[in-house]
């Protein structure tokens, strides 16, 4: 979601839609915070990984069962 936020901004600003309550400052923060503190817990806090071919795998299914549920429910309700 970060990525995608900073890539919009950078593209072009007007494409941010702020609700008017909600300060410019307050937005990038928001936005910036959890790149942030992912990387600061990478980085000072130690992981034990499993292996690259079960993450990768049960990473796969997730997104595969998600674009299908996805799929479906569009095509019942014809959003293409």
């Amino acid at each position: 979601m970060c990525a995608l936020f900073w890539g919009l901004f950078w593209v072009d600003e007007e494409l941010i839609d702020l609700p008017p309550f909600v300060p410019e400052w307050l937005n990038h923060v928001v936005h910036t915070a959890p790149v942030v503190a992912l990387l600061l817990e990478s980085f000072l806090i130690p992981h034990s990984h499993q292996s690259a071919i079960l993450t990768c795998g049960v990473l796969s299914f997730g997104g595969v069962v998600y674009v299908g549920w996805f799929v479906t429910l569009c095509s019942r309700q014809c959003c293409f």
